[in-house]
């Protein structure tokens, strides 16, 4: 269900194309059961449409920062357990980033083609 929400929200709502790609590629982090660190290689397609995009928001900042965040390796401090059972502060902070990162991406809507008219590519001209 969340899936469909989400297919609606970008082809109806969303203009810029690399916030249409980054909500896909996290919601591949988030929706499954389990996703292993390894997936955040991902993150890196999000990032480059990110960094060559002409669009602006007032959160751009807070953008990088994040896709920041993400990347940094947070495999140094074990939560609980030990050995291959460990719970690794990544398993905790990754979930969260990419929510909040999910949520004001969807509250922007500073760039997304409605506030204003970018000429930016988006998943619509695409297809």
């Amino acid at each position: 269900m969340l899936t469909v929400l989400l297919i609606i929200y970008l082809f109806k709502y969303q203009r810029v194309f690399w916030k249409q790609i980054s909500l896909i590629v996290f919601s591949t982090f988030l929706l499954p059961h389990v996703s292993y660190d390894y997936k955040l290689i991902f993150i890196l397609i999000p990032i480059m449409a990110f960094i060559t995009s002409k669009d602006q928001s007032r959160f751009d900042l807070i953008y990088a920062t994040l896709f920041g965040l993400m990347i940094v390796p947070k495999t140094f401090w074990i939560i609980a357990g030990e050995g291959p059972d460990s719970i690794w502060v990544g398993s905790l902070l990754n979930p969260l980033i990419l929510t909040l990162f999910s949520f004001l991406i969807i509250s922007d809507q500073s760039s997304d083609g409605h506030a204003h008219h970018n000429h930016s590519t988006s998943l619509q001209s695409i297809s």
